[in-house]
């Protein structure tokens, strides 16, 4: 599709086919090889003004920069992400782009910062009914609390996230729960 795209000059065809070969290489850990694709991607969508592709592209960015320990350019990228989505009013990015600034921050030891993030991230997730960011919130809660020592407030927020997992049936988050 992407040398399709090109032929017919497609520029938002040839964005999309870009962001799409950029995630799949995420996908099977080539976070380098995604972002080369990503930014390609991002390029086009802020040339065209797509400023929701361009929030979701900023935000898989963030993703990839993270699988390779990069937290603070993932940071970056997150909070362009953010920036965009409360331009827009999606909530559902907010959320989820907000349970990825605070799972960076809580890697650098930002503790504070990661639980400001979540806190927003919970209440826009159960303003929305969104569970499965709902239990990521919690999850990012109860690791931020467990590092700073603050083992009951953690377990009473990785015991909420365990139960959504188990009532969404989600057995992957559920071990993964399980075995934090």
């Amino acid at each position: 599709s992407l040398s399709i795209a090109r032929e017919l000059k497609y520029q938002f065809g040839v964005a999309s086919a870009l962001h799409s070969v950029g995630f799949q290489n995420m996908q099977i850990g080539r976070a380098e090889k995604g972002i080369e694709y990503l930014q390609q991607s991002l390029l086009i969508y802020r040339e065209l003004k797509e400023r929701q592709s361009e929030a979701e592209t900023l935000y898989r960015l963030g993703f990839a920069h993270n699988m390779l320990s990069h937290y603070e350019k993932a940071i970056e990228h997150e909070e362009q992400a953010l920036v965009i989505h409360r331009e827009l009013k999606d909530r559902q990015g907010e959320a989820n782009t907000l349970n990825g600034l605070a799972s960076f921050n809580n890697r650098l030891s930002r503790y504070e910062k990661g639980i400001e993030h979540s806190q927003q991230a919970l209440a826009i997730c159960r303003e929305l009914k969104f569970q499965a960011g709902e239990s990521s919130a919690l999850q990012n809660l109860g690791s931020a609390y467990s590092s700073l020592g603050r083992y009951e407030k953690a377990i009473e927020y990785m015991e909420q996230s365990l139960a959504i997992a188990r009532a969404t049936k989600s057995r992957r988050a559920e071990a993964g729960l399980l075995n934090a």
